[in-house]
Order: structure tokens, then sequence, then C-alpha cells
């Protein structure tokens, strides 16, 4: 909150995922369809939307997790309670789960197939891009 309160930023990056959040996260979404995003994101852009529009910094993050849409959503629902008119971008797309058989087997040296490992939870790719941008109306 410091750097974000009194740095001068262009962008604040959260990172908030790793391979067992992202699986934690899917099976939050299994079980509401509309979860499945870091359950902080509520809390953390609450504090940070009124400070980016305020100094004039973008966020960028991946607390939409195994819901970036429901996360987008999420993010303006808050900010309008709050308020403010912020620009939501969500990348989407790192969910692969829908493309692996159970005959497919592992890359490890055995190379198992899939079913070996009973059910599939969550198959992502990494990204080298955030999968959310979050930026501020102003123009920024």
């Amino acid at each position: 909150m410091i750097l974000a309160s009194q740095g001068e930023l262009d962008f604040l990056a959260l990172e908030c995922l790793a391979e067992r959040t992202i699986a934690l996260a899917q099976l939050r979404k299994l079980a509401d369809p509309a979860g499945g995003f870091d359950p902080l994101l509520e809390t953390r852009m609450s504090a940070l939307l009124p400070l980016a529009l305020r100094h004039g910094f973008r966020i960028v993050t991946n607390m939409g997790a195994a819901n970036p849409l429901g996360a987008g959503r999420k993010v303006i629902s808050l900010a309008k309670s709050l308020g403010l008119r912020v620009k939501v971008a969500v990348l989407s797309g790192d969910d692969v789960l829908s493309l692996l058989e159970p005959g497919m087997r592992t890359i490890e040296a055995r190379g198992a197939p899939l079913s070996e490992y009973g059910a599939l939870v969550s198959a992502n790719i990494p990204r080298f891009s955030w999968p959310q941008s979050l930026t501020p109306s102003n123009g920024k």
C-alpha cells in the first residue's frame, strides 16, 4: 500500500498464481461457477482502485485465476460501488483441461497415461503476459 500511495508508478503488478493456487481456484470454480478467482481480489482492489485513479497508475494482475471473466466483472461491480469508473481488460485461454484425453501420455520418463493419475482438476498453460489488466479510466 505504501508503494501504491507514495510511489511514482506507471504499473503495479500483483503476481498471485502458482500451480497450487490455480488448482485450488479451479476447485472453487467447480463448487461455484461464479467463483474461481483469488479470494483476496475484492479486498485488494477496494484499497488499490482509488489509489490507481488518484495517482494515475495501472494495476496488472493474474488474480482472475480460474475465472478471469468473473474477476473482471467483480472489479467492475466493486468500482461502481465505490463510485469509480475503470476500464477492465481480461485475458483468458490458458485453461486446456478440455483438450486432454485420458489416454494421453505424460512427459515424465515413464510416460504414463493421464488416466493413471485419477481425475484431473486443472490443466493450464503458463502465460508470459498477465491474464488480467486493470486500467484507470483517466487514459493512462
